[in-house]
């Protein structure tokens, strides 16, 4: 990797990040098990493509559409890449701005891509913060104040939080004008790529229920916290994890740094009834289940307030 890559990916992620730095074509020692590591390729000559394409921008796209999430800008998919590398093991992410890729693979399949002629350097993933997911500041409820109302999310049948940030000024006729918002995909809000998903319940009464969301994160070009939304429906959990990015008519420069966040998300189960429950964050899904009524039997049932005692 380029040493001036290096000291910028050390220097943003400062004493939460660890990384291990080796030379190009070394990889360092992380035991037998399968890990995470970042594999790097050379700079192609000139005229030639490099290994990993250049993603192309939604507004040089010649439909204009947004790229599916998870699916490469550029076309390349993972597994044209993991075919053409031989790869045993799981290709994690494409990284088109560094010319790289992310591997979950053992150690001597590293060590064996570590030798390729097209590879530059195989580094083990080291990257771990730390964080407790939070609502939005306003707990997602709409607020009015000089003439403005502001919506912090609005949901469709499809999606928790497809819109948000939405501002709405009062006209003197009575009418509203849209100022502005941000939408999931479109324009100013991003989903953050959930790797892994481990479930936590709490035993004992009431039973608690929590989400330890391992995923891919970025600290360029986000304007805002990430901003974890769920709701429940019927017997089913959707939780999207989303952070603002900004939108800019101006190409902007990043430094190459993808981070690895944990984030626990507490599912709010306090009050469901007994049963099996589905949850999906940002596309991957599992499920848990509830012995008992999770509710303490005095408790006045909100649907039925009048009928309480």
């Amino acid at each position: 990797m380029p040493a001036i890559l290096r000291a910028i990916r050390v220097m943003l992620c400062g004493l939460l990040c660890l990384f291990s730095v080796h030379a190009p074509g070394q990889v360092g020692s992380t035991g037998g098990g399968v890990s995470t590591y970042f594999v790097g390729f050379k700079a192609q000559a000139p005229g030639e493509q490099p290994f990993i394409w250049p993603g192309i921008r939604i507004e040089d796209r010649p439909d204009q559409t947004p790229v599916p999430f998870g699916e490469h800008s550029s076309g390349q998919s993972k597994a044209d890449v993991a075919a053409a590398l031989g790869l045993v093991g799981e290709l994690v992410g494409i990284l088109d701005s560094i010319n790289a890729i992310v591997v979950r693979v053992d150690a001597a399949e590293a060590a064996r891509l570590s030798q390729l002629p097209i590879v530059a350097y195989v580094e083990p993933d080291g990257v771990a913060i730390t964080g407790s997911a939070q609502p939005l500041p306003e707990g997602g409820h709409a607020t009015y104040r000089d003439g403005v109302l502001t919506l912090p999310r609005v949901d469709t049948p499809e999606q928790v939080g497809q819109y948000q940030d939405a501002s709405f000024s009062l006209q003197a006729d009575g009418s509203w004008k849209l100022n502005g918002l941000r939408s999931i995909g479109n324009s100013g809000v991003s989903k953050i790529p959930v790797d892994s998903i481990e479930l936590v319940k709490v035993e004992g009464f009431p039973v608690g229920a929590y989400l330890r969301v391992t995923a891919w994160g970025w600290p360029c070009g986000i304007e805002g916290r990430a901003r974890i939304l769920q709701r429940q429906v019927g017997a089913h959990f959707d939780v999207t994890i989303s952070a603002p990015v900004l939108v800019s008519d101006e190409t902007y420069a990043c430094p190459a740094v993808v981070q690895r966040v944990r984030m626990t998300v507490p599912l709010q189960v306090y009050g469901l009834a007994a049963g099996a429950y589905t949850y999906d964050v940002n596309g991957v899904t599992g499920g848990f289940s509830l012995a008992a009524d999770n509710r303490y039997p005095e408790d006045c049932d909100s649907s039925q307030v009048a009928y309480c005692p």
